[in-house]
């Protein structure tokens, strides 16, 4: 039995595994493993994995780009994002966005296993920014959550999707987990957040392939897809048993469908002001690289991908036609395997392109 927003003591049937990960939700987000191979490893697998994220490159990154929006919508995980400001204006959010597709360019082409590859380094120096932000959080003079309270003084006016959500979710079920369970203070970036960080990054491809432009996967390649994340998490300092991608792709599956309709759908029909800024705010810097990633036109992606009506009518034709030439991309030019070798060349021209432009962001 859990509490629900309202209040009330409502029962939605949690799995054994999903209420495993909320036992994580105050438990510190490293334990403080080895970063070594552990017992469980299939380097022959993580290897098949590691091949699958090259091939999807532009699909992983548009998983990525989407996950960062829904991640928004759970203060758990945009609290600290807004506590250390490295995303709290366009330029910096840009900067955040390419720094990620650099890092995970580096984990797909090196032996992230290796301590000598630049892959593993990138992957402790994440480990260490983690530890670093929970430990700032943890000194602060005041609650971190109070930043919060500000922002959704003046929610409602700086909306322009606030009648949508008012108006056209209203059948939509609202039942959801309340992760706050009331302890003071709360464990920002725990284990149980660092899952479903991993959800973010990688729940849709898993989830809804075909939507992201993975028309053409087996199963074999997305065992193979998930032990390699299994991996990157322990790399981490995600404990197995709070690990997303600890077990098979139909277990795995099954517990990324839970989190959407337990969490995700629930928290994208009933936004807030962090998430609303968070996801502007990052989306107006993306906008500056690729015109057509635009929070309007990304946030329909997101919605009809869970089959949230009648958003559509609240956004321009001009970004609904950037979300057309997006369902186009991903929808059938991705069914031929050329398109996507095409637009994995293309995303890293891009990429490079933006470094060179403006390497002071980089320095």
């Amino acid at each position: 039995m859990y509490s629900s927003p309202n209040g009330c003591d409502v029962i939605i049937n949690p799995s054994r595994r999903f209420q495993t990960l909320l036992k994580g939700i105050n438990k510190p987000g490293d334990c403080h493993n080895s970063p070594t191979p552990p017992q469980w490893l299939n380097r022959q697998l993580f290897e098949k994995g590691r091949k699958f994220c090259k091939k999807y490159f532009v699909c992983i990154m548009f998983s990525e780009l989407l996950g960062l929006i829904i991640g928004s919508c759970f203060k758990r995980l945009v609290l600290p994002t807004i506590f250390t400001k490295y995303s709290n204006t366009p330029n910096k959010a840009l900067r955040r966005y390419v720094s990620t597709v650099n890092r995970t360019t580096k984990w797909f082409e090196e032996d992230v296993w290796d301590p000598k590859s630049r892959g593993h380094e990138d992957i402790m120096n994440v480990r260490m920014i983690h530890l670093k932000v929970s430990e700032q959080i943890k000194k602060a003079p005041t609650d971190v959550s109070l930043i919060y309270e500000k922002l959704e003084c003046d929610f409602d006016s700086r909306c322009p999707f606030n009648s949508f959500y008012k108006n056209e979710t209203k059948s939509i079920k609202r039942v959801k987990f309340n992760l706050d369970d009331g302890k003071e203070p709360a464990e920002y970036l725990s284990q149980f957040d660092m899952a479903l960080t991993q959800y973010c990054f990688i729940g849709l491809i898993i989830t809804h392939p075909e939507k992201l432009g993975l028309w053409w996967t087996s199963d074999m390649e997305m065992e193979s897809f998930i032990h390699f994340w299994r991996g990157i998490g322990w790399l981490l300092g995600i404990e197995d048993d709070y690990n997303l991608c600890n077990g098979t792709y139909k277990e795995v599956r099954a517990l990324c469908l839970e989190i959407e309709s337990k969490l995700v759908m629930p928290n994208l029909i009933e936004p807030n002001a962090g998430s609303y800024t968070t996801s502007d705010t990052f989306m107006r810097g993306i906008n500056k690289l690729i015109p057509v990633f635009s929070y309007p036109s990304i946030l329909l992606y997101i919605l009809t991908i869970f089959n949230i009506p009648n958003f559509s009518p609240y956004i321009s034709w001009t970004h609904y036609s950037y979300y057309l030439l997006l369902r186009f991309i991903f929808g059938f030019l991705f069914i031929f395997p050329l398109f996507i070798k095409l637009f994995n060349n293309l995303l890293k021209i891009i990429i490079k392109i933006y470094k060179c432009r403006y390497t002071s962001y980089f320095k």
